[in-house]
């Protein structure tokens, strides 16, 4: 009778942490918010997130038990959950079981692991995982290197050391770890020794980026070296030729724009960088572009159905752009105008304004840039999809001081804006600057 009350007892409390792991999980791929919509969506459940994993670490044995529940799990939901439980529960052999997770085969299943890893509240996760990264295989370690980034806990000493590993995935995780350590003249002389190397273009473009974030000439220097060959003789491919114009849009200056120009394509994806330049002298190469665009879309429409007048990528991306670098285009209707994807309605927008902004100045939504901007967009109700490049913004004009993760909590992220507008302020910038101009 006991042994049978105490299996009851047993299958009660086992139940009890499944149906929280599943919760848990299922709040997990709730938070990820889509990228179109505002960042700060996610606050709610993140909260509702906390909440059920200290409810279940608060259970007596449920830490433990969420190990015995999750063992050559399959689910990447049901992983995610034990990582984030086992990284938020103190001490260092629960820190060590979370970093463990990430020791599964599957890619899927890793990624999970390494989602919560990036947000498990105990501190002992960071060491554990620089531990875990001396045996791991090259797919959980470079997962590893991702969670130690984004947690801004990366080693500067092993971040070295598996710059050189064999596998690409390692090498270049080590790279964008090296971005973020605090040892940022030390991280900077030895990104720039990998771009004398000759790297593979992967690894060249983290290390730029990291560079670039780090005020290091070196990093924009390399991009428009990348950037020039390129345009006399065509070899990248398309996604790294885009990543070298994301950088010399955020970082460059004034006099990167014969250079940047003769870079473009005609995607939606070189429009978004030409946004971010600033330059007004290339919003006659948007608004041009624009027009094709629309006019390729009505013939297409004409030709096939008078129904099918969505709006292309392009289209919307050279919008976008258009915003970004002139404001609404129309103050008296700025929510409507602002989205239209209608070449003629931002040519007008353009005659009204062209008069007021100077060629050589970096524009923001109508104004001379100032970084107060950048803060403005990654607090404000900003969609998720832009946050990044805002993120690397912030980093560049603050010289590698400030480095916002845009996956991290809301109110963790909440809070080091608001340390971040206090800096800025007493830093002081110069009104439409260029970053590449004040390095």
């Amino acid at each position: 009778m006991f042994s049978e009350w105490t299996s009851e007892i047993d299958a009660s409390f086992a139940r009890a942490v499944r149906d929280r792991l599943s919760e848990i999980g299922a709040l997990g791929t709730e938070r990820r918010v889509a990228a179109d919509q505002p960042w700060t969506a996610a606050a709610a459940v993140e909260q509702r997130l906390v909440e059920a994993v200290d409810s279940l670490i608060a259970l007596d044995g449920g830490v433990a038990r969420v190990m015995a529940e999750t063992a050559g799990s399959e689910e990447p939901r049901r992983i995610f959950a034990a990582a984030l439980v086992l990284g938020s529960a103190p001490g260092d052999a629960f820190a060590e079981a979370a970093a463990a997770t990430l020791r599964h085969p599957r890619p899927d299943v890793r990624a999970a692991a390494a989602d919560a890893l990036a947000l498990c509240r105990s501190p002992a996760v960071g060491p554990a995982l620089i531990r875990f990264t001396d045996d791991a295989d090259p797919g959980a370690c470079a997962a590893a290197l991702q969670a130690l980034a984004a947690r801004r806990q990366a080693s500067f000493a092993s971040s070295v050391v598996l710059l050189g590993h064999p596998d690409l995935r390692v090498a270049v995780a080590a790279a964008r770890c090296l971005g973020v350590v605090p040892e940022q003249q030390a991280a900077a002389a030895v990104l720039r020794r990998v771009l004398v190397r000759d790297p593979d273009d992967t690894l060249a473009v983290a290390a730029a980026e990291g560079l670039v974030a780090l005020a290091d000439p070196a990093g924009l220097a390399f991009v428009r070296g990348e950037l020039e060959a390129e345009s006399a003789a065509p070899s990248l491919a398309d996604d790294v030729r885009v990543a070298y114009l994301r950088l010399l849009g955020l970082g460059g200056e004034a006099g990167d724009l014969e250079l940047f120009f003769r870079s473009l394509e005609s995607s939606p994806r070189d429009a978004i960088a030409v946004g971010w330049f600033g330059h007004p002298d290339l919003v006659e190469w948007l608004l041009g572009s624009l027009d094709a665009a629309n006019e390729a879309r009505r013939s297409g429409a004409r030709a096939s159905s008078p129904g099918l007048l969505s709006p292309a990528d392009f289209e919307i991306a050279a919008a976008r752009a258009l915003h970004r670098i002139l404001g609404p285009a129309d103050g008296a209707g700025a929510a409507r105008e602002a989205m239209s994807v209608e070449g003629s309605i931002w040519r007008a927008a353009w005659a009204r304004a062209r008069g007021r902004m100077a060629g050589g100045q970096k524009h923001r939504f109508g104004r001379p840039y100032a970084p107060e901007s950048t803060l403005d967009e990654l607090g404000g109700e900003a969609p998720v999809g832009g946050r990044a490049d805002a993120a690397l913004e912030l980093a560049i004009v603050s010289r590698g001081r400030l480095r916002l993760e845009t996956g991290d909590w809301v109110a963790r992220q909440r809070a080091q804006l608001a340390g971040a507008r206090s800096w800025l302020g007493a830093e002081g910038y110069p009104a439409g600057a260029f970053p590449g101009r004040r390095r």
